[in-house]
C-alpha cells in the first residue's frame, strides 16, 4: 500500500510542479495533456480497486460485530458500527481517497491546458491575419 500512495503522491508532484513557462509551447502542452490523461488512467484504476477492498474490510468489520452480537450478546448502536467499520477501512480508504483527488486534480488540470491551447490557436490564427 506505501508503494501505491508514493505513485499517486508522486502524479500529484507532477501536477503541482508542472513549469508554467512552458504553458505558451503548444507541443509541451500536448504531451502534458496526455500525460495527465494516463495518470487519470491509472488513479481511476487505483480508485476501483481500493473501492472494492474498502467494501471487503467493511463486510469483515460488520461480520464482526454480528457475531459479537450474537455469541457475546453485545450490542453496539448502528452509528457506533458505522464508525467502527469505517475505522477498520481507514488506510485503504485514505489510498482511495488520494487517487480520487488524483482523478479530480487530472480533470482541472486538463480543462485548464485545453483552454490555453485554444488560446494559443486563437492567437496564432490572429497572428496570421
Amino acid at each position: 500500500m506505501d508503494s501505491i500512495i508514493k505513485e499517486l503522491t508522486e502524479y500529484l508532484k507532477v501536477i503541482e510542479d508542472f513549469d508554467k513557462d512552458s504553458a505558451q509551447d503548444g507541443s509541451v502542452l500536448h504531451e502534458y495533456l496526455i500525460h495527465l490523461s494516463n495518470m487519470q488512467a491509472r488513479s481511476n484504476f487505483i480508485m476501483a480497486d481500493y473501492k472494492r477492498k474498502v467494501r471487503q474490510e467493511k463486510i469483515k468489520a460488520y461480520d464482526k460485530i454480528v457475531t459479537e452480537y450474537h455469541v457475546q450478546q453485545k450490542y453496539y448502536a448502528p452509528s457506533l458500527a458505522k464508525d467502527y467499520a469505517d475505522a477498520k477501512c481507514a488506510d485503504i480508504a485514505f489510498v482511495y481517497d488520494l487517487a480520487e483527488r488524483l482523478s479530480r486534480s487530472c480533470t482541472h488540470t486538463q480543462d485548464g491546458i485545453r483552454t490555453i491551447i485554444s488560446s494559443l490557436k486563437a492567437e496564432r490564427q490572429f497572428a496570421n491575419f
